[in-house]
């Protein structure tokens, strides 16, 4: 059966969440989430604020008495020899100076941390992209080999089968890496593109499912699960989840192919005449871009691309071994070796937030506006980063524009409303803000923050209603009954109809 167009290709106008660096910390299932990480200092300001997503390097050894082989290797002796020995000046073919720096970068990470098998991981990264498939794959069957609990390199390993075509193996290699827990976003996805290769749709539509329940806006598992839905026979089914991949993306020309195709199946021919049109002319448009950023973008700037990555995972390796200063210079190299590398600049940001050098981290998240206008997390993220520098204007214009990129988001209007708290301006506005909140999601969180916005605007009594709920909503947490506990200390201290009066 021919495979099915990628999700995972790089030019597919299905985007994925990921790309090639480490997403999973641990090779176990301890610590397979994503780590929200916030602000240093902004915590209890900036409560449930997200800055920066991104996870840590890691790995967890090897248990004993694991019951499965390793999968058969892919490479012979001598190549995986040469991938665990220094590269610089012993390959033959030409390298030009970017590959050149990727080598001299592997080799670093391999004298740098030679018993660690997150190092041997990101060097298999680099030189799959920069000198040989083969030798990355050498490097991630020795991950396998020194830690078998180790779920990414069973990911790219997976993947490497899928474009062979080895299908059989690729299903195996992933189906490991899902039940080690690992934390790539399109992991399922990938897996089911496997499955529904082997014509095993049923399994595919299963596993496709369960990730719609953590995932539901993920248009790559919509399109796949549609196209197993199509390939049973289930046509309404298909038809719905197509519908959901042209709304959340509607520009996908395949969406609208595979709404085209099931209309015609159930005989509707001037509506799948319909959809063919809007398919050709946004297939036309897709490829017409496509030609342009080949023509604007070379491999040189691909090359690029992949360099500032590798120099970000080495960043990530500096942070797991605890020298944050050393990962921070992997990091600006990243920047200097792509001006539009955005995974390094949020981390920059951070390391700059963590030790409170506000403008520093300002001028980062200024630039990541920049760069990609319409992320409203970057809009939240120098919001917050003003706010602690003391710049409450900036504070709120860059607040505002979160708000008007992602209305049905909450960030913004949290940033807004802890602004208001802590300036005591705007405050009614603020109390506008925080019941909205809890109209759109009636968290503990957003109880929490309304009835601090309650208390500062004197309405005491609302105040304590909202911390009770919030106390109910969330028992276990010790936060909130301590700010009830504070309210109503401070409503037996001002009297016994404090509750109708003002608080200063």
């Amino acid at each position: 059966m021919e495979s099915l167009v990628r999700h995972h290709q790089p030019n597919s106008e299905i985007p994925t969440s990921n790309r090639d660096t480490i997403s999973h910390p641990r090779g176990g299932r301890r610590g397979t989430g994503k780590r929200m990480i916030f602000l240093l200092g902004l915590a209890g300001i900036l409560s449930g604020l997200v800055v920066a997503e991104y996870v840590y390097l890691g790995f967890i050894r090897s248990q004993q008495g694991v019951d499965e082989a390793s999968p058969q290797s892919l490479v012979d002796p001598e190549t995986a020899r040469k991938a665990l020995t220094p590269l610089a000046g012993q390959l033959k073919t030409p390298l030009n100076p970017l590959q050149q720096e990727a080598v001299q970068l592997a080799d670093f990470v391999l004298k740098e941390w030679p018993e660690s098998v997150s190092a041997v991981f990101v060097r298999g990264l680099i030189l799959n992209k920069f000198v040989s498939r083969d030798l990355g794959v050498a490097c991630w069957e020795e991950c396998i080999r020194r830690a078998p609990n180790f779920a990414e390199p069973y990911y790219w390993l997976g993947v490497d089968r899928l474009k062979r075509g080895e299908y059989g193996e690729a299903v195996e290699l992933l189906r490991k890496s899902l039940s080690l827990g690992i934390a790539h976003l399109d992991a399922a996805v990938v897996y089911a593109e496997a499955l529904i290769n082997l014509g095993r749709h049923a399994e595919a539509v299963e596993i496709l499912q369960q990730q719609l329940l953590r995932y539901p806006n993920h248009p790559a598992t919509h399109f796949y699960l549609a196209h197993a839905l199509e390939k049973l026979g289930r046509l309404e089914e298909a038809k719905t989840h197509y519908q959901e991949v042209t709304r959340l993306q509607p520009d996908n020309y395949q969406g609208w192919h595979g709404l085209a195709m099931i209309a015609q199946r159930q005989g509707r021919k001037a509506e799948a005449a319909e959809y063919f049109a809007i398919c050709r002319k946004l297939q036309a448009a897709f490829h017409a871009g496509h030609q342009e950023a080949r023509r604007r973008y070379d491999d040189h700037e691909s090359l690029r691309t992949s360099l500032a990555t590798a120099y970000t995972d080495v960043g990530k390796l500096f942070i797991e071994d605890n020298r944050p200063d050393e990962a921070a210079q992997m990091w600006q190299r990243a920047t200097e070796v792509d001006p539009e590398h955005v995974e390094s600049r949020l981390l920059l940001a951070d390391y700059f937030a963590i030790r409170r050098e506000w403008q520093k981290a300002i001028g980062i998240l200024e630039e990541l506006c920049k760069l990609e206008p319409k992320n409203f997390r970057h809009r939240v993220n120098a919001g917050a980063a003003y706010m602690a520098a003391g710049n409450f204007p900036e504070a709120k214009r860059c607040f505002q524009s979160a708000c008007q990129l992602a209305g049905d988001r909450p960030e913004g209007y949290v940033g807004l409303i802890e602004l208001a708290v802590v300036t005591g301006e705007d405050l009614p506005e603020a109390l506008a803000l925080a019941n909205k909140l809890v109209s759109m999601d009636p968290d503990s969180e957003h109880y929490y923050l309304l009835a601090r916005v309650q208390f500062a605007a004197g309405q005491i009594k609302e105040a304590i209603a909202a911390a009770e709920r919030a106390a109910e909503l969330d028992p276990a947490s010790p936060r909130y009954r301590d700010f009830l506990a504070r309210l109503n200390q401070a409503a037996e201290a001002s009297g016994p109809s404090a509750a109708d009066k003002t608080v200063p």
